[in-house]
């Protein structure tokens, strides 16, 4: 299957410091994944965290980066989006496969990240994204 060109919907580096995260958890709660993103903040002075929440996941993958690919799913490579960004594949052919699994009853989409501090890649087949306040830690 193929992903087509990417869009970045989110950039993280909006808000991480240079050296991006210092940390990532994932944990769920019925079919909501969240991603819990920890970074330290120089100008309020301690350890934060923000949530990166998908709502309405039918497939999470979770792998180290680099490393082997588990999930057949080709991507552009000529894509000119940045890198520990937050992409959504409106183009996706599994997103597509997805869609009609649930009689198109469902908006699935595909979204990709890749935590470069954390050599941590996560691909998330969901209906929507959704990003928290910062918390502290």
């Amino acid at each position: 299957m193929k992903s087509g060109r990417p869009i970045v919907v989110m950039d993280p580096y909006d808000w991480l410091p240079g050296h991006g995260e210092n940390g990532v958890a994932v944990h769920s709660h019925r079919q909501d994944w969240a991603v819990e993103i920890e970074y330290e903040d120089a100008s309020q002075k301690g350890l934060w965290k923000r949530e990166l929440r998908f709502n309405g996941v039918c497939c999470f993958y979770q792998a180290s980066f680099p490393g082997p690919r588990m999930l057949d799913i080709d991507h552009d490579a000529t894509a000119d989006a940045k890198l520990g960004s937050l992409w959504e594949f409106p183009d996706s052919e599994a997103a597509i496969a997805w869609r009609k699994h649930f009689r198109n009853t469902r908006a699935i989409k595909h979204y990709g990240i890749w935590f470069m501090s954390e050599n941590l890649v996560i691909q998330v087949f969901a209906e929507s994204f959704t990003l928290g306040e910062p918390v502290r830690v």
